[in-house]
């Protein structure tokens, strides 16, 4: 079997700067600073936690989620009338999943 390597001393640590390790200090309060948060990170897991919660594993969960998530960003380029690109084209073997209240194509396959 392996044997197991005796340590030689103490590991030595870097000193440490306390004020560091403090949060940063805001001059408004917490109720008054906005948030910025980029709203398809968001919409992906949000929409990914329902997809499992509908019963779906993790992996395909993420990819119905990304999936949702780029449908919705090409309805907003549409409606700020950016050019769209190319759509691909499912074939009979797509399926549709019901996810907040649209309908995500899907591809099932042999992996999943």
């Amino acid at each position: 079997g392996a044997r197991k390597r005796k340590r030689s001393g103490a590991i030595a640590r870097p000193p440490c700067d306390e004020a560091a390790l403090q949060p940063p200090r805001c001059e408004a309060p917490l109720s008054e600073t906005p948030v910025l948060v980029n709203r398809s990170p968001a919409l992906t897991l949000w929409a990914a936690c329902v997809a499992q919660r509908l019963g779906h594993d993790w992996q395909a969960s993420l990819s119905l989620a990304t999936a949702l998530a780029a449908m919705f960003a090409r309805a907003k380029g549409r409606s700020l009338g950016l050019p769209q690109p190319a759509t691909n084209k499912f074939d009979a073997a797509t399926q549709s999943v019901d996810l907040l209240g649209e309908a995500v194509p899907a591809l099932y396959t042999s992996r999943g």
